[in-house]
Order: C-alpha cells, then structure tokens, then sequence
C-alpha cells in the first residue's frame, strides 16, 4: 500500500523547462519523458530513459535535489546516482531521491550531468538537463492542531539528519500519548510500514524504546503546558543564580591577586600560555566556566561527564539520552551552546551564548563520522576564541564564584521532578535536565547582562581548552 499524501499540484509549476532539454539533445543526448514521483515519503527510485546518439560512451551523474518552503523546518535531500550509457543506446535510468516526512511547499529538481567519471567532483562535469517539479504537501486535518506551535530540539539536533523533518518530530509527542502506530499512520493519511520504520530509526538513536504494546519515547516529551511551566521556573530560580554569581564577582579580583602574591601565577592578562588570561574576562569565566563547567555539567550529568556531541557531529547529531522535543517554540528553548570533548587527551568546550550556524559540505550523508573543517565546519561570524585553561589556577577561582550558586542546584531538580510529576512524566531524564539548564543558563546570563553585572564580549563564542601538564 503506498503512503498516502495529500498533494495539492500546481499545472504551471509542474511544466518541463525546454532549455535545459534542448542543451540535453545538442549534447547527443535525449532525455525521455519524467513522472512526478510516486506520492510517498521515504526513498524511491525516479525512472526515465536516456538516449545516447553519439559514438561516445556517456559517463552520466543524476542529481535529485528536493527542499521545502513555507514550513517552519525546510529540510532538504541531496542525492547522487551514477549511470554509463553506451554509445547509439537507450538506457532506463533509476536515480534515487528521498522526500522527507515533512508538509509545505516542496521543489524537486532532476539534473543530469554529462562527467568524464563518474567519481569526478560534479564541478567538473557538464550540466546538460535540469527540470523542476512543485507540489505543495498539505497537512491532513487531524495533524493541523499539533503545529499550531512549533516544536524545537537541543542545540544543533534538527537542522540535518533523521529529525530535520516535522513528521519525525510529531511521532514522539503523538507516541507519549498513548496512541499507536497504525492510529498515527491514519492521523497522517499515511502508511504504518512508513510509520514503523521511522519508529524503529529512532529506536536505534534511543529517542524510542520499543514495549510490549508498541513503541514509547525515551527522549523527553515536553508538552507546551509543561513548557509554559518551566520556562516560568527557570526565570524565577535564573534571577536566584544571577543574585548569587553576582554577591561573589568581587572575589575574582581578590583571588587573583591572592594567586599572583603566592607566586603561583604572575598578574598578567595577557599571559595566554601562562593559562590565566580568562580570569580577567569575567563574560567567558562566567558563562562558559561557571554557568556550564562546574554548574551545568553536574546538574545534567549527575556525576557523569556532559559529553553530548562527543561521539557524534552537527550534521547527523545522535544526541541518545539527553533528546527532547518541546512545543510551543523558542521561547521556551535556551539559546547556548556547549559542547566538551576530550581531544587528544585534552579537554576541550566549547561555548556560544547563540547557536551557531554549521555547513555541511556536499557528500556528508555518505560518511561514516564527520570532522570539524574537512566535512563539516561553523559558519565564519561563529569563530570562537580561544582560551587556554591552567585548572589549578582557575577552577578555585569559578568553585569561589559558583560557591553560592551551587547550593541552589538541589531545588531545582526537586523542581523540575515536581513539574514533571505534575504533567504525568514519571521520571525525569538527562534530556529534561538539559532543556532545563539551558533555559536557566540562557535566563541567568541574560539577566547578569540586563542588571549590569557583565557586559557580552566578541561574538558570544568562545573555545576553553584546559592546559596539560
């Protein structure tokens, strides 16, 4: 049975551009009539003829390029398929593409290009074809009222990947209420092969656990109401923290120069080796050290390293136990950043009080794991600053600065479990404990800005690399 769609197609948009085509026959090659894909979500197969009237052997690459518009995701599916055809020969070419589960305005493109190898950078080829389908996928009425408000991920977890899509995002949530695959799959106008398989992806990130009846999340589920809750106590117990850090920032310069008379450090900003020079910076000690080293990773952590993307990368984030799915938009969402890794037995973090812009460079859905700046990089404006970090210089520093604040960590995870048992969750997860922290971060560091007590340095980003010995 295929998956059902309600598809609104539009004649005018749906027209072959003959341009591109005439290129195609001036090449010597003769493309063949192309039908709009089967109305699916998922991977397919996109089949026409090619016909080659040169006494050349044709080296030929098919690129399916499918995004979206009008939707508050707008994923996007780059695809490749390779094919040789031989001289004075039609062949049936069978190029993949893959819609994603997502509604709104989609643009297909079909392009060919004429390469000397079919391993060549497509730079280096010829386009000969192109032509653009357009459809717009309407979302059936018993799914309208859950995107009412959007629903929003951890840092860097939706922009690529399995649930850059609001279909993938939806299944959670419409889990967490009990329903099953086959009801989910009628709520969509679509099929519960499509449904299951998507379940059982996710099962493999560990967003999903499978039961004796079906299928329930393991990442946390967070309902707007919840939403609306939480974000109201992070604001209170934010204003608490911000209280707290602030009564002790006048410590910083006491200690240092308590440092500087033992002779354990020379009182110098500008030291960078010496490993010192971010406890002159009071934005990057408070944010990056204070609010998410020593606070951050052991409120989510709970006495294990907060190591999110340490074994993964922005361009297909698997971020297991501390996924979460929040509706009701950014609003109830923390806006930082921070990602530790240990790299080549150092620890390094990295910090941005904005999440930043990641490209993927073409080819990354091929690769088994993706590397900073060889298939992956931050877009330019996100460079962050880099501080080299003496941890027997600084952190008794940050554990002065912090002294008050950590006694407030205790009552709000209380909290935060009282909020969860009031919204029937019986448990309270690390992707709960990471949603709430990043609100209280975001909250306590906005609030440290408005009172005057920091001012934002640079572009809010900053790398902290602790020193070895």
């Amino acid at each position: 049975m295929k998956l059902r769609l309600i598809f609104c197609l539009s004649l005018l948009c749906f027209a072959i551009w003959f341009g591109p085509v005439a290129r195609a026959q001036e090449s010597g090659l003769v493309v063949g009539e192309i039908d709009f894909p089967e109305n699916v979500w998922g991977k397919q197969v996109l089949p026409f003829d090619v016909t080659n009237n040169t006494p050349e052997l044709k080296f030929l690459t098919v690129e399916t390029d499918i995004t979206f518009e009008d939707s508050y995701i707008n994923p996007r599916r780059l695809l490749h398929s390779n094919f040789v055809v031989p001289p004075e020969t039609t062949e049936r070419l069978t190029p993949q593409l893959e819609i994603p589960s997502n509604y709104g305005q989609m643009t297909l493109w079909v392009r060919i290009y004429d390469v000397i190898d079919t391993l060549d950078d497509l730079a280096l080829g010829t386009r000969v074809f192109e032509q653009p389908f357009r459809v717009r996928l309407r979302a059936p009425e018993g799914i309208v009222p859950y995107f009412q408000e959007k629903i929003t991920l951890p840092p860097l977890a939706g922009n690529y990947g399995l649930m850059d899509n609001e279909f993938a995002r939806l299944l959670p949530i419409l889990l967490s209420e009990g329903k099953s695959l086959s009801e989910i799959a009628v709520m969509a106008e679509t099929d519960t092969a499509f449904v299951r398989d998507l379940a059982g992806r996710m099962v493999t990130l560990r967003y999903l656990q499978a039961t004796g009846s079906g299928y329930a999340p393991v990442a946390a589920v967070i309902p707007q109401g919840f939403a609306l809750e939480g974000r109201a106590l992070a604001d209170s117990l934010a204003n608490q923290l911000a209280d707290a850090l602030t009564a002790n920032f006048g410590e910083r310069r006491r200690l240092i120069d308590s440092l500087a008379a033992a002779g354990r450090m020379k009182d110098d900003s500008t030291n960078f080796y010496q490993g010192t020079t971010v406890l002159y910076r009071p934005y990057p000690l408070t944010a990056g050290l204070c609010l998410w080293r020593e606070l951050g990773e052991g409120f989510i952590g709970q006495g294990q390293p907060f190591r999110i993307l340490a074994t993964t990368d922005p361009c297909r984030p698997n971020l297991g136990p501390y996924m979460y799915l929040v509706q009701g938009g950014d609003f109830y969402n923390g806006t930082h950043l921070y990602d530790a890794r240990i790299v080549k037995a150092t620890l390094e973090m990295r910090f941005g009080d904005q999440i930043p812009e990641v490209e993927c460079f073409a080819g990354f859905e091929r690769k088994m794991r993706l590397n900073e700046n060889t298939d992956w990089a931050y877009s330019r404006e996100y460079a962050p600053e880099t501080f080299l970090i003496d941890t027997g210089l600084t952190y008794p520093v940050v554990r002065a600065l912090t002294a008050r604040a950590r006694d407030l960590l205790g009552p709000a995870l209380t909290e935060l479990g009282a909020l969860a048992a009031r919204h029937g969750q019986s448990a309270v997860t690390g992707g709960h404990r990471y949603w709430f922290w990043n609100l209280i971060a975001t909250r306590t560091l906005a609030r440290l800005i408005e009172t005057g007590s920091l001012t934002r340095e640079g572009n809010g980003q900053f790398k902290l690399i602790e020193k070895t010995k």
